[in-house]
């Protein structure tokens, strides 16, 4: 068996892991190069795995490879990955998996990668190893994180005049409180809010601070896609986040005609947006009148025109 403890000790028994095998092949060789025996992983950052095996069973095989990242203390899997791969005889293989450590882990845990790796040769016959290590996970003293930012909107697309709510949650997921400045911006929406200072507690205590902002889009804003950046700065480091709202067209512009009392002969053209159509005074009559009075002389002769044809075609 591959692990990293005395033998005098008693291996942790990873019972969260099913489908072992008892008999172990050592001719499949595991080795986690990647993260090494001293570094330190922290939580809620991205971390790499790397894992090598090695086939040495005399012929070429396939290989079901299954890693597990095991908190020992709680006897439970926090994250898991699962590959697969043909490796030739005496060939290595590298597999590869990224993973962020959850926010919620308890650092002061005990906790261990554990590897296992399945192989059927050309012949079908079967093959198991598994190695496992601990691993050491630790949370930084200053670690402020935005999450959960939500936009909150009355209608289903948004469009120029309407307003809408932006939420997130300010958390504090290091081990010392911290004086949190948020700042809410977009040029083109004309938003520039910015709360001063508040203090949000460490990990496992009032750690969390909800923030609500309202904004309402400006007039004649162009449809498109706009984000919105949250930045919120704690202990001269400032963490920046986008949000991307859809904003539709914009409703068009109708135009419609009025006299102008002064002014005899001249037609008024006035555009008013066609959502604010309901606001008028339904009961309003437009006025066409007065019009050119050439133009009703020019109508008025070729009306009577257009008689003369007609009595002279029945005449005759």
């Amino acid at each position: 068996m591959c692990c990293s403890i005395s033998c005098s000790q008693k291996p942790p028994a990873f019972s969260d892991v099913s489908d072992r095998n008892d008999t172990l092949d050592s001719r499949i060789i595991i080795d986690v190069t990647d993260p090494d025996r001293d570094k330190k992983l922290k939580v809620n950052e991205e971390t790499r795995i790397r894992i090598e095996v090695r086939n040495n069973l005399g012929e070429d095989a396939e290989f079901d490879l299954s890693a597990y990242v095991y908190d020992i203390t709680e006897d439970e899997i926090i994250e898991e990955f699962e590959e697969s791969a043909d490796i030739n005889n005496n060939e290595r293989q590298l597999f590869v998996f990224d993973f962020v450590i959850p926010e919620d882990t308890d650092e002061s845990n005990e906790f261990y990668i554990f590897v296992k790796a399945d192989a059927e040769d050309n012949d079908n016959i079967k093959h198991y190893n598994e190695y496992f290590r601990s691993l050491d996970i630790v949370r930084d003293d200053n670690n402020v994180i935005v999450d959960n930012i939500r936009i909150n909107q009355q209608s289903e697309e948004l469009i120029c005049g309407d307003s809408f709510d932006l939420t997130f949650d300010v958390k504090n997921i290091g081990t010392t409180n911290e004086n949190v400045a948020v700042k809410v911006e977009n040029t083109q929406l004309k938003i520039n809010e910015e709360i001063k200072q508040f203090e949000v507690e460490s990990h496992g205590n009032s750690d969390k601070a909800k923030q609500s902002f309202n904004f309402r889009i400006p007039e004649k804003t162009s449809a498109g896609e706009y984000k919105i950046k949250i930045k919120a700065t704690y202990d001269s480091e400032t963490r920046s986040y986008d949000k991307s709202i859809v904003i539709r067209k914009c409703p068009e512009e109708k135009v419609k005609i009025e006299k102008v009392d002064d002014a005899p002969g001249i037609i008024s053209l006035k555009s008013s947006n066609v959502l604010e159509e309901n606001l008028e005074d339904e009961n309003a009559a437009i006025d066409y009148a007065p019009v050119d009075k050439r133009i009703v002389i020019a109508l008025v002769l070729v009306f009577l025109m257009s008689l003369a044809v007609l009595f002279y075609l029945w005449l005759f």
